[in-house]
């Protein structure tokens, strides 16, 4: 079938936006969450699944008494859980991203939580990576009240409190340089500056680090979006498409 030339101009259009949208440099647009299909596979959530899209395949490890899975967890009914018992028993789920590191403006963002045991001690929580090497890291350490971060030097509170099964909204944007804007539930903080080198976050991996019997750290909604020029070419050429379109009808 022949497609009518305004048909073939704004296939032309969307492509080039795309193309302005996702540089070569930057990491790609990407989310994911535990209702994909590839998770109902009968084999559950495992090493080597890529669901969703923009993202690289999970690459899970585990250690002693401790897995994953998909289901119910602190976050909802139809989550990713770790799950990791009291002592040296570990489970992590690592996501690199695909086209490259975060650019300026690009965010990451999940929901994670976790339910109300953690063991004296254990830590669960998540960091952001560049070329597998940890550069910034968010945990709850058992026997604490609230969470920590650390950016390259000391631990500090990232102002989000103990709160069992209580499913908490992730982002973080990066600005340049070694600066970065977080929110972790009730804590956030704006053009930050991080003691490590920031300047190229290219995956994040979450933890379960012996939390407990019968305990998990949940996970869900994994996206990364563009930065706000990018987001704002992609609606004004889309608005000029439907424009277009109207005035054709």
């Amino acid at each position: 079938m022949k497609r009518s030339p305004s048909r073939k101009l704004h296939q032309l259009v969307l492509m080039a936006c795309l193309g302005f949208l996702q540089p070569s440099h930057a990491a790609n647009i990407a989310l994911d969450d535990a209702s994909s299909a590839v998770y109902a596979d009968g084999n559950g959530w495992a090493n080597g699944d890529n669901g969703g899209s923009g993202f690289s395949s999970w690459i899970i490890s585990t250690a002693g008494s401790a897995g994953v899975f998909v289901g119910s967890t602190a976050v909802s009914a139809q989550s990713f859980g770790l799950w990791a018992n009291s002592g040296a028993n570990s489970s992590t789920a690592r996501r690199d991203f695909t086209g490259g590191s975060l650019l300026a403006g690009q965010t990451i963002s999940f929901v994670i939580a976790h339910t109300p045991t953690v063991s004296t001690g254990a830590e669960v929580g998540f960091s952001l990576l560049s070329g597998g090497s940890s550069r910034i890291t968010f945990k709850f350490v058992g026997g604490g009240t609230a969470w920590l971060m650390n950016d390259g030097n000391a631990d500090f509170g990232a102002g989000q409190n103990y709160a069992a099964n209580s499913p908490i909204s992730f982002s973080f944007t990066y600005n340049g340089g070694n600066s970065y804007s977080y929110r972790l539930g009730t804590g956030s903080g704006n053009n930050y500056t991080a003691t490590s080198n920031i300047s190229s976050v290219d995956g994040i991996v979450f933890r379960n680090n012996g939390q407990g019997n019968s305990q998990n750290l949940g996970i869900d909604d994994l996206q990364i979006v563009p930065e706000p020029s990018s987001a704002n070419l992609l609606t004004f050429a889309l608005s000029a498409i439907l424009a277009f379109r109207r005035r054709k009808a």
